[in-house]
């Protein structure tokens, strides 16, 4: 509907002009044994293959916001910090990731 549409453009006005986090994130719940960039990217859908996640990686279209403020990771081995819900952004795609909590 309109309201929709309306919340969408200002997502993308929020997140591509201004540099902001959208409003709406989708959420992957990821275990913290797969913390590493690539298999991140795998984990939440935004990569089909291992290979496809380093190679984004290696182009540095993976951002990690840390307290607010992008991160651009060029390491497919880097561990990405599992204390707290991390959000990440590859190209126009952002999910915030949930660790999963092992019982």
């Amino acid at each position: 509907g309109e309201e929709a549409a309306e919340r969408a453009q200002a997502d993308f006005a929020r997140a591509f002009s201004r540099g902001e986090l959208p409003e709406t994130l989708e959420e992957t719940v990821v275990s913290p044994q797969d913390a590493t960039a690539a298999r991140v990217l795998v984990a939440a859908g935004l990569a089909s293959s291992m290979r496809e996640a380093r190679r984004k990686i290696a182009e540095g279209a993976l951002a990690v916001f840390d307290a607010g403020s992008p991160r651009i990771v060029t390491n497919a081995d880097e561990r990405l910090d599992t204390a707290d819900a991390a959000t990440i952004r590859l190209g126009r795609k952002f999910r915030r990731i949930l660790w999963k909590k092992s019982i």
